[in-house]
């Protein structure tokens, strides 16, 4: 199988690249590469280039193989790749006049693509499902604090109420459009290349559209250069997880900064936390750190993926068909590992709803309320009410007093040196305006933070989820009528019926 070449491989070149690779293979491939195998022999049969004799003992002999699995191959790492490793065995055990024909009009190359698109799009679709699980219990967590109020930050600091609902449906809507990138990077990859050959397709008369049809893909991929070639699919995907990952970085740290003893807002269960060696007192959000340290390793995936793209030429080379993959099942197991983690912490968290809402009342983060009810009751501008909440809000400071010591009387105190005059406000409306609880129920444009708002938009989330969920089961359950029909041809084959 190295005929053109005089010498054997260098033992360097066979240690650090043919065996790992052939492992790598092995592991992750090998009955992707049987079925493609078989396949292609079916559609060789079924297009007359191979006679049903030949096929039928070609796909009898493969069968075995897949069936005794990889470690019954006796592995020579000097023929470099699993490819000639199962054709040597087909060929030791059925002849070179037999076994020789199962690689007529294909490449290595068409091979070698599509077990990679087959291999990515079942991670594609195992991490949609686990994304999707994320979703529900993020969905189950915002319905029961749709009325929890809390405050929400900017920079850091004290913004405005919203509910820890209205917060949770925000990440929920982001999940949203991960699995959309998702399921567009999967509709990418699940493209037949096979066909394209080495790189410039075949004389041969081959039925592409069957064994696409059989492997499972949606269509073809019309130009054979393209096939081999393209590694768009890759980083999309790599692309998609590491967007995904650093949103729920981002999702992870927040509920990181708000478990502190200094914000006291949200607690993590004992069962998900760590302890120190040395301080007794000590409660870790170990699973919030980890999640946040993944989806480090999914950026060097995309980056890894990229940088060896990046100036390869437009054909096959080893660098793409292998190194671009490299880290690629890294990147899956963290992301899978980082939803799950974040599903379990979500699941026991507990909301210090009282130190929630005590924190907004004292905070100044109903000051915008404050503003606009100026607007709405005096029709000032809203830059002259901006100003006067801001100076009563640095005056209150500069006593290091809380919101909740606001009263009309230092309101019109903070209007004079702005109108040259009072407002007139009553107590009872001046508090009203200043109760977080009043100021979310007030939010209910679409969208808004009031409850009601919060439940309808937890409503159409659930929705778009369920029509998620069906294009994952829709996809498997084509993968799964497509598995059957090339199992039914097999079986035809090997017993005398014709594919």
């Amino acid at each position: 199988m190295r005929e053109r070449l005089k010498g054997k491989a260098a033992q360097e070149i066979v240690d650090l690249l043919f065996a790992p690779s052939i492992e790598r293979d092995g592991k992750n491939i090998f009955e992707i590469m049987l079925d493609v195998d078989i396949v292609h022999v079916l559609m060789l049969g079924k297009t007359g280039i191979l006679e049903q004799g030949t096929v039928s003992g070609i796909v009898s002999g493969l069968v075995k193989i897949k069936n005794e699995g990889f470690s019954a191959i006796s592995v020579d790492p000097t023929i470099e790749d699993l490819h000639y490793n199962i054709e040597k065995t087909l060929i030791d055990r059925l002849g070179m006049d037999t076994g020789g024909r199962m690689h007529t009009a294909r490449s290595r190359n068409d091979l070698g693509v599509t077990c990679s698109r087959i291999w990515l799009r079942e991670k594609c679709i195992q991490t949609m499902k686990v994304l999707n699980n994320f979703r529900n219990t993020v969905l189950r967590c915002a319905e029961e604090h749709h009325g929890t109020v809390m405050t929400i930050y900017t920079h850091s600091q004290p913004a405005q109420p919203v509910t820890f609902g209205y917060y949770l449906s925000g990440a929920a809507s982001s999940l949203e459009r991960d699995f959309e990138r998702l399921r567009n990077a999967y509709t990418h990859i699940n493209q037949c290349p096979l066909g394209g050959g080495a790189i410039a397709g075949t004389a041969f008369p081959l039925d592409r559209e069957f064994t696409s049809g059989l492997l499972g893909f949606d269509g073809v991929l019309m130009n054979a250069i393209d096939a081999v070639a393209s590694r768009d699919y890759v980083m999309e995907t790599l692309s998609a997880l590491a967007i995904m990952m650093t949103e729920i970085s981002r999702f992870a740290q927040d509920l990181y900064m708000w478990s502190t003893y200094e914000f006291n807002l949200l607690e993590l269960d004992d069962s998900i936390a760590g302890t120190s060696s040395i301080m007794p007192q000590k409660k870790n959000p170990i699973t919030l750190e980890h999640i946040k340290g993944k989806a480090a390793h999914t950026f060097a995936a995309l980056i890894s993926a990229m940088s060896v793209l990046k100036n390869a030429p437009f054909s096959h080379t080893r660098d793409v068909s292998q190194e671009t993959l490299h880290l690629a099942a890294d990147s899956f197991q963290e992301t899978k590992s980082a939803l799950v983690l974040f599903s379990v912490t979500l699941e026991t968290i507990k909301a210090n709803k009282e130190v929630m809402i005590q924190k907004a009342r004292e905070n100044f983060s109903t000051m915008t309320e404050l503003a606009d009810a100026l607007v709405m009751d005096f029709g000032l501008s809203f830059r002259q009410a901006h100003q006067i909440v801001g100076i009563l809000v640095s005056d209150l400071a500069e006593k290091n007093l809380s919101a909740m010591h606001i009263t009309a009387e230092s309101l019109g105190d903070a209007a004079i040196s702005v109108l040259g005059k009072r407002l007139d406000i009553s107590e009872d409306r001046l508090q009203h305006i200043l109760d977080p609880s009043l100021a979310v129920l007030r939010h209910n444009v679409k969208g808004g933070t009031s409850p009601e708002e919060v439940k309808k938009s937890i409503a159409l989330l659930e929705k778009t989820l369920l029509e998620d969920e069906k294009f994952i089961t829709g996809s498997e359950e084509k993968l799964d009528a497509a598995k059957k029909q090339m199992n039914a041809l097999i079986e035809a084959v090997r017993f005398g019926g014709r594919g």
